[in-house]
């Protein structure tokens, strides 16, 4: 169940969706495209160092014969359950890809900041927090393999690129989002491409995976999201809890 307009008992309206429009008041928070042509463009920040919050668009890749994966991937993928083995419905934080590709945009945001010379993903999904390093050493650095993996950045121009490797999860989401599933080996790597658009409203995301184990082939997807900056949203506490709930 989506919710996308909620009028509170002081007169303001909740507006939980991107390209959404007010229903009930002209006071109101959140929407896209309508609140984000609204604002004066000397109040708007700069950069893509930013809340970032609506999925404005969505990008997912066709397979006539599904995904491309090998015999092994197919038989483990074939056994998924969506309940038993979904790892969120037990308040796991999602690891890469699945941060990314499920916890991100809307209805929850994440930010992305400056953490000394490196940046950080903050992600309202589960409190998540993912570092991506700057330096020129990062790249020679052995870490432990986690869920987040180790992400090395670098600029292209206007592009931020982060190069990903190291990723202990088990389920690999990003292709579609009904393959939830997918299995995802050690040796699983991701390129990222962060793209502002030429009004710096709009952030672009591409992504690149490959796992020799799992795909016969890599997978690239341009325009996978495209996130939207809706002023006034904050990344907020998540406190996920089940107590109760079966």
């Amino acid at each position: 169940m989506f919710v996308t307009n909620i009028l509170l008992p002081d007169g303001v309206e909740l507006i939980l969706r991107g390209r959404v429009q007010p229903r009930f008041s002209q006071q109101f928070l959140g929407g896209g495209d309508w609140v984000v042509s609204s604002i004066n463009a000397d109040d708007e920040p700069e950069g893509i160092f930013r809340v970032w919050s609506a999925v404005l668009e969505r990008n997912v890749p066709e397979f006539s014969d599904g995904p491309p994966l090998t015999g092994r991937a197919q038989e483990t993928f074939s056994r998924y359950d969506s309940v038993d083995d979904d790892l969120s419905l037990s308040c796991t934080p999602l690891g890469m890809p699945g941060a990314m590709a499920r916890g991100s945009g809307s209805p929850h945001p994440y930010a992305l900041v400056q953490f000394g010379a490196d940046y950080q993903v903050k992600l309202e999904f589960y409190d998540s927090v993912r570092p991506i390093h700057m330096s020129e050493a990062a790249g020679a650095v052995s870490e432990t393999p986690s869920p987040m993996g180790y992400s090395v950045g670098r600029w292209e121009g206007d592009t931020l690129v982060v190069e990903t490797s190291g990723v202990d999860y088990p389920a690999n989401d990003v292709l579609h989002p009904t393959n939830l599933g997918i299995p995802q080996s050690g040796d699983a790597q991701f390129v990222e491409r962060f793209t502002l658009s030429e009004d710096e409203r709009e952030l672009i995301y591409d992504i690149t995976v490959t796992d020799p184990v799992n795909l016969t082939q890599p997978i690239s997807i341009e325009r996978r999201y495209v996130w939207g900056w809706v002023p006034g949203i904050q990344v907020e506490p998540f406190g996920c809890a089940i107590d109760g709930f079966e």
